[in-house]
């Protein structure tokens, strides 16, 4: 089975008015639109019976906090992170938000495979921008031990064609039915192959 908890809009990196807030709604960039809350939505369904206890959790994130990084000047570079389990507007930076979102979900559920996943190129940002977010993000969970899928290297959306004409994309961000099976499929396959060796041990 297959739940997802990703909203649009949502970024990686937590905001000094970021809370604690699983109920609140919004499909919009908005200080409380983060991967901490989804992934605090995931633990309080799991412990409450209303979803499985996954065994792999899919983190695909980080076009947002490359399209509207300027929002956002505590975003690099990161900061130690405190211990124990900080308030989310408590850690700014993308580094440290990606850290306690991967501490939190580890602390919680323990067998679960997590694998990273980087945005695609867009026309909204610059492919630098976009690559200093990716690097980042498979940086921090690379040296935490996970496994990274680079959807900005291995899966050919690119900026530059994008610009001139939608393509694999219908606005130059959000994948057409072209775009979609061709991420679908690179991601699907690596996830298979993930789960088929963890189940081969």
């Amino acid at each position: 089975s297959l739940k997802v908890y990703a909203r649009s809009g949502a970024t990686w990196t937590n905001s000094p008015s970021t809370r604690i807030d699983t109920r609140s709604y919004s499909d919009v960039l908005h200080p409380d639109n983060v991967l901490y809350n989804q992934a605090l939505r995931l633990r309080e369904d799991a412990e409450a019976g209303r979803t499985p206890v996954p065994d792999v959790i899919v983190l695909y994130a980080g076009a947002n906090d490359a399209w509207f990084g300027g929002r956002f000047p505590e975003m690099f570079p990161g900061k130690p992170l405190p211990d124990g389990e900080p308030e989310p507007s408590q850690v700014r930076s993308l580094a440290g938000s990606i850290r306690l979102v991967a501490r939190m979900l580890a602390r919680s559920f323990p067998e679960a495979r997590l694998v990273f996943v980087t945005p695609a190129e867009m026309t909204k940002t610059s492919a630098a921008n976009l690559t200093r977010v990716a690097d980042t993000i498979d940086s921090v969970a690379s040296a935490l031990g996970y496994t990274v899928l680079r959807v900005d290297r291995d899966v050919d959306i690119r900026r530059d064609t994008e610009m001139k004409k939608f393509t694999l994309t219908s606005d130059g961000v959000h994948t057409n039915p072209a775009g979609a099976r061709l991420l679908g499929e690179y991601i699907a396959g690596k996830i298979i192959k993930i789960y088929c060796n963890s189940l081969q041990r």
